[in-house]
């Protein structure tokens, strides 16, 4: 009985991590100033649009991470915008826009290579739970790896 019980939940917790690791873990992040630290990471957003109480931030994205070398994000990803979100504690999610255009990146913290970009959009992107809503271009699920899929549109 105590082998059934604890091969029960050997399988129960096996399960669990396994569905967990189904979905990316998505932490919100509120930039101080130019930047915003996720413990041991370290973004400079570049210079911000007001300095008291910013709402974007000029780019280019500069990230620092212990033990890992200085990399700067290419200059296309700017300017930037909330809400930023970082995904499974190493993928930056980075609305930016230019004008009336937005364009949505996922953005790999370890080497600042972007690991997908939307369509252009008009609006403000929303993340929600395991999607991101980018308006005209349409909603994409965010998969495990943090990546969004192909937006469907009109959702």
């Amino acid at each position: 009985m105590k082998i059934a019980l604890a091969l029960l939940s050997a399988t129960l917790a096996a399960a669990s991590a396994h569905a967990t690791d189904d979905a990316c873990s998505l932490q919100p992040l509120h930039p101080a100033g130019s930047s915003v630290d996720a413990g041991s990471l370290h973004l400079d957003l570049g210079a911000p649009d007001n300095v008291s109480k910013p709402t974007a931030w000029e780019g280019p994205i500069t990230v620092s991470r212990q033990g890992r070398k200085v990399c700067t994000v290419k200059d296309n990803v700017a300017i930037v915008s909330p809400p930023l979100m970082l995904g499974n504690r190493r993928f930056l999610l980075v609305p930016t826009y230019s004008g009336s255009e937005s364009i949505f990146y996922v953005v790999d913290t370890q080497d600042c290579s972007v690991r997908w970009q939307s369509q252009p959009y008009a609006g403000d992107a929303v993340i929600k739970k395991n999607t991101v809503d980018l308006h005209d271009a349409g909603r994409a699920r965010i998969g495990a790896q943090c990546v969004p899929d192909s937006p469907t549109a009109g959702s």
